[in-house]
């Protein structure tokens, strides 16, 4: 076990170190094409806040930081372990002494759960925006203006691995390329069963496999000992600075300044926003469907709204003139304002529902529902479900076998035992 630190039992290094490149450089220009008529553009980089670690009391627990625990055994059957007179005996050394055995995890004779998070050694990376808008304003009479604008940005080294999103970090996933070299199909019936039978049962032996490390559980699958690191269950990542975003979108507004006591503003937003495991308030980042495979997780935020238009006004109420002209009437009557606003906009994204196979029992990770070829995409009005069950490799056609029962007309369909592609 090593301890981020300089000093005696120290590795003499950060584990995260600060980024030191964060440079923010901003652009802006602007040109009158007519005397009406005005092209605006800029560009910029712009930074989010380095995420931050506090190793007591955070959402992680850490073996080896905080405080020991020390316990006392009675000696003998009905001999105290100590009196009230003597005490408990101990050092405070022995509370804050820090264990460097390696082999502190795992427990012998048994799957342990990874003693802390990986942390990432790029974790100290803010997260960038590289930002971009080009915008064309016209006035088209002295009180009322349009403009149009294109406005882009990507992000790279948004956080995309913590204890609540990790599947684009699924260290200790088992891929099928993985279990293909040791001779095995997930497809086939005859490999899925021995894949979740245990070495306790004997089948595992019966084809050739070994434990992979002496004192490995017997009563653990065959599939968990093919892992990358048998000796853990899942492992998960702190800080990892791999997710990205992609946004696009058209702004237009059109203005009506303030004339005969009214101002009014509209604005219209035509998006699009993608993501690849950028994660969102902690925990709320885009699915991922392979953590394998890094390329196909790039999918619509769950953020995104395609279409929104908002209308905001402001309304000068005229003093009645019937109230007089008064000093006190001007007052308590006169400059009062009547203001709204009214948002319309497109509902957020319906996540897809996850496959209900046994997919994860054999790599160890989930994925979701195939779309039916050919369906149109937006006609969501009822499920199919297949009768037959089994897994499916991910990003391959499928074709069902078995009974399908369908509730009006569906896009999304279930994993059977059989594909095709």
């Amino acid at each position: 076990m090593v301890y981020e630190g300089f000093g005696q039992g120290r590795c003499n290094c950060n584990f995260m170190p600060a980024y030191p490149y964060a440079i923010g450089p901003r652009l802006g220009g602007a040109y009158r094409l007519t005397p009406k008529t005005v092209l605006r553009a800029g560009w910029g980089f712009v930074y989010g806040i380095a995420n931050p670690i506090n190793y007591l009391g955070s959402n992680t627990n850490v073996v080896g930081l905080g405080f020991n625990t020390l316990f006392f055994s009675a000696p003998a059957f009905g001999t105290p372990n100590t009196t009230l007179s003597k005490g408990y005996q101990y050092s405070v050394a022995a509370i804050n002494a820090a264990s460097l055995a390696p082999g502190i995890v795992p427990v012998a004779g048994a799957i342990s759960n990874f003693p802390s998070p990986w942390f990432d050694r790029n974790g100290g990376r803010p997260p960038r925006i590289n930002t971009w808008n080009i915008s064309l304003q016209r006035e088209v009479t002295p009180n009322l203006l349009v403009e149009a604008a294109y406005v882009g940005n990507r992000g790279v080294w948004e956080i995309a691995g913590d204890a609540s999103n990790i599947e684009l970090n699924n260290l200790n996933a088992l891929s099928l390329q993985r279990v293909a070299s040791f001779g095995l199909n997930v497809n086939n019936a005859s490999d899925r069963s021995l894949l979740t039978s245990t070495f306790a049962s004997g089948l595992p032996q019966q084809r050739g496999f070994q434990v992979p490390y002496q004192g490995f559980p017997m009563g653990a699958t065959l599939a968990q000992a093919l892992r990358p690191y048998p000796q853990f269950a899942t492992i998960f990542t702190e800080f990892s600075p791999v997710g990205n975003s992609w946004y696009d979108a058209l702004q237009a507004k059109v203005t009506k300044r303030f004339s005969h006591g009214l101002q009014l503003l509209t604005s219209f937003t035509w998006s699009k926003n993608l993501e690849r495991g950028a994660d969102i308030n902690r925990g709320r980042g885009a699915p991922i469907n392979d953590s394998l495979n890094y390329a196909v997780n790039k999918v619509l935020s769950p953020e995104s709204q395609p279409f929104v238009i908002a209308i905001s006004f402001t309304y000068q109420i005229p003093t009645p003139a019937a109230l007089g002209k008064s000093r006190f009437v001007t007052q308590a009557f006169g400059g009062w304002q009547l203001g709204g606003i009214v948002s319309i906009g497109s509902g957020l994204p319906i996540k897809v529902a996850t496959s209900t196979n046994n997919l994860s029992q054999l790599t160890f990770q989930s994925t979701f529902v195939n779309r039916v070829a050919g369906a149109s995409r937006y006609l969501i009005t009822g499920w199919i479900r297949a009768w037959a069950t089994g897994v499916r490799r991910p990003h391959t056609t499928m074709t069902i076998a078995g009974g399908v029962c369908t509730m009006r007309k569906s896009i999304w369909q279930r994993a059977s035992n059989t594909e095709s592609g």
